[in-house]
């Protein structure tokens, strides 16, 4: 059924024509590195890489670590937890995505990731100070719609945000990054699921998280939405930042690391 909708999904950007620009040029591969290497040296769009990189890490722990907590330590069925999850909570995604949208313009793509994302974490830490009610089907489903609409919520300002701060001549190539990187946060996030429980208990693992979302959402001060737009393009002439250039190694060598690590980490397993 999956693979049904995907497939009809990719068919339909080939039904549609695109606009006949015959005077446009493919730009050379040189061309878009430096463009890429200007774009990351501004700090605005250098730290949104981070925030894209660390944002989900969080959820991905939680996430991975739910299934365990719920049918091991409470005693829910898989059934049970397949419909908080894949039920209602897919309602509850589709309903933060449409808010999402409408406030992303009404408040603004920062503002509004900062508030589902602490909203988030308060949720959290909602569910770790109350873990006497953890047997509470009613509470336990409130906080677990309330975590899914934040999310999505976050996820749709955090697309929008991207593209506030991409540059158009490599816009292409840098909200790939930005998924990329997000992509792989979630994933670090599944990786360290058997770490923290190692350390800490369920409640403290809630703590651990929202402690940990509240520092990544604090970097949010340092993304101007319009800061490269204001910047860019350069006068002509002008020399490559040399920070620019570093930060486009980081960000390369932080992808190769962590796709390394992950990819030793499945296997060894």
């Amino acid at each position: 059924m999956q693979t049904a909708i995907l497939l009809a999904i990719m068919v339909v950007p080939l039904l549609v024509r695109e606009r006949s620009t015959p005077t446009a040029t493919r730009p050379h591969l040189r061309t878009v590195l430096r463009s890429l290497v200007e774009v990351f040296s501004i700090r605005s769009v250098f730290v949104m890489a981070m925030v894209m990189l660390a944002i989900h890490v969080a959820l991905g722990v939680l996430t991975a670590n739910a299934f365990a907590l719920f049918t091991q330590e409470l005693g829910w069925s898989p059934e049970a937890y397949t419909q908080l999850t894949g039920g209602w909570g897919l309602l509850a995604g589709l309903g933060g995505s449409i808010v999402g949208g409408l406030l992303a313009d009404v408040l603004g793509r920062r503002r509004l990731v900062a508030i589902a994302s602490i909203a988030m974490a308060a949720g959290w830490l909602v569910f770790a100070l109350l873990s006497s009610q953890w047997m509470n089907g009613a509470f336990v489903y409130t906080l677990a719609m309330f975590e899914t609409a934040c999310t999505s919520i976050m996820v749709v300002g955090l697309f929008a945000l991207c593209m506030d701060v991409a540059w158009p001549p490599v816009g292409a190539s840098q909200f790939t990054a930005y998924m990329s990187l997000s992509n792989f946060s979630t994933t670090l996030g599944f990786l360290l699921t058997s770490e923290l429980p190692a350390s800490f208990d369920y409640r403290t693992c809630y703590f651990v998280a929202a402690g940990y979302q509240l520092v990544v959402t604090a970097l949010l001060l340092w993304v101007d939405p319009t800061e490269t737009r204001r910047t860019l393009p350069r006068p002509a002439g002008a020399r490559i930042p040399a920070m620019g250039i570093v930060a486009v190694v980081v960000l390369a060598s932080v992808l190769l690391t962590s796709t390394t690590y992950a990819v030793y980490r499945i296997v060894t397993r």
